[in-house]
């Protein structure tokens, strides 16, 4: 093994590290998610199971990455989101703040409509991401 060997070593196991650190974080929203739409339903009957997508394809741990991918939301994602939205009566909304990414918001916000919910907003107003809230949240109509 020469030095670029070892380098290139060195490279695939941070960027596996990396691919694992941003799974496990993806696992631990689902997850989380399950149990709040479990919750959900005992309260209201009419939450039957959830589907997760997120407003923009690009994926990484740190947002600051995100902002550096030259197409963060992903070319097929917007049909995967309005073929979502086309089959659910309910879209609980939680992209959290991205302010330079706030044109992904604004579209998915007027994709949605009236189906549009949120947990909490953050003092911008942005629906706060469910992974750092109450479990005990419900779903408020989003109207604004």
């Amino acid at each position: 093994m020469d030095e670029h060997d070892a380098e290139r070593a060195v490279d695939a196991a941070h960027e596996e590290s990396e691919a694992r650190e941003a799974a496990d974080t993806i696992m631990g929203a689902i997850l989380r998610y399950g149990m709040m739409a479990r919750g959900w339903r005992g309260r209201d009957p009419s939450y039957d199971g959830f589907i997760v997508v997120n407003i923009c394809a690009w994926r990484a741990t740190d947002p600051r990455d995100m902002l550096r991918a030259p197409n963060p939301i992903g070319p097929e994602n917007r049909a995967v989101i309005r073929r979502v939205v086309g089959e659910c009566d309910t879209v609980v909304c939680g992209w959290g703040r991205i302010p330079r990414l706030a044109y992904a918001g604004r579209w998915a916000r007027e994709t949605i409509g009236p189906k549009a919910r949120y947990l909490k907003l953050t003092k911008e107003g942005y629906p706060s991401h469910p992974l750092y809230l109450k479990a005990s949240l419900t779903p408020t109509v989003w109207t604004t």
